[in-house]
């Protein structure tokens, strides 16, 4: 399938765009541009906040440069936050992420579920997790060298399918029999988990948790509460803009005990309560990848 543009706002204030469901969906789940060049845009509209992620990221920073702010010390000057490498690979992490741009920035980010990442690229998602570090440095040097093409001139689409086109005979070589990358988190935390139950290595309660949080770097009690918010950010996005949002049934309807518990768990995937980060997300341009994430759901 063809790359979608979706943009942030009407205004485009951003340039950023959207990935939705490239035509490689049995191996990339998510693939997000951010194009900035040509737009000037004041010191606060230069931060870049995700929420927490359970995927495994691969980043070119094409052009411009980001730093990755981590304390309230970097938030006042983020120039002073450690510079991201070029080549990024980025694990699964425990909470939201920070980042910041001093200018223009041309980036592409593709991610992949845990267990798609390490039979693409042959290493575990354990020692990446919480960490953003360069690719030559967690990659072998095969691998390495076949993203590297994606850094030549082109559009956003072109890098694209560059990406697809160097990637597409390693994933059909390393592919699981009958592995995908489902478009839902619900999905995919179903198949993992009965993958691990039908292994030969053990079938015991134990063994197959064992099993998941070696492949995912979590928990089923914390992969269910991704999913619990997956389906709760899902359901807010498609309400129409102004809506007033019904807290207690949401958390009913996402499976959350009641509407504490949910407050508590989204606190914890975005760093504030949703009254807060709903606000965010309507008015501010530093909260793009929220929206681009509520496209997704559309």
């Amino acid at each position: 399938m063809p790359m979608t543009r979706a943009e942030t706002t009407p205004e485009a204030r951003s340039a950023s765009l959207l990935l939705p469901r490239p035509s490689l969906a049995t191996c990339v789940v998510l693939g997000i541009v951010r194009d900035t060049r040509g737009r000037t845009l004041a010191h606060g509209d230069r931060f870049n906040h995700f929420p927490l992620s359970p995927y495994c990221s691969l980043t070119w920073h094409f052009e411009g440069r980001l730093h990755l702010v981590k304390t309230d010390a970097e938030a006042k000057a983020p120039e002073t936050g450690a510079p991201l490498p070029r080549l990024m690979v980025s694990g699964p992490g425990s909470g939201p992420v920070t980042t910041w741009s001093a200018g223009p920035v041309f980036v592409l980010t593709v991610s992949f579920y845990p267990d798609v990442w390490e039979a693409l690229t042959g290493t575990s998602v354990l020692p990446l997790f919480d960490k953003h570090v360069a690719g030559e440095n967690v990659l072998p040097p095969d691998v390495v060298e076949t993203l590297l093409p994606v850094f030549r001139e082109g559009s956003a689409e072109q890098r694209f399918a560059r990406f697809e086109e160097q990637i597409a005979p390693r994933w059909a070589h390393r592919r699981p029999k009958g592995g995908v990358s489902p478009f839902w988190m619900r999905d995919w935390a179903t198949a993992l988990a009965a993958r691990a139950a039908l292994s030969s290595t053990g079938r015991s309660l134990r063994q197959l948790q064992r099993r998941v949080k070696h492949q995912t770097g979590r928990t089923q009690r914390e992969l269910a509460l991704l999913v619990r918010n997956e389906e709760l950010f899902a359901r807010v996005m498609s309400d129409e803009p102004g809506t007033a949002p019904d807290h207690a049934g949401l958390a009913v309807d996402a499976g959350f005990a009641d509407q504490a518990h949910m407050i508590r768990e989204v606190r914890r995937m975005t760093g504030m309560p949703p009254a807060r980060i709903l606000r965010l997300i309507a008015t501010e341009e530093s909260y793009w990848p929220y929206r681009l994430l509520g496209m997704r759901y559309g």
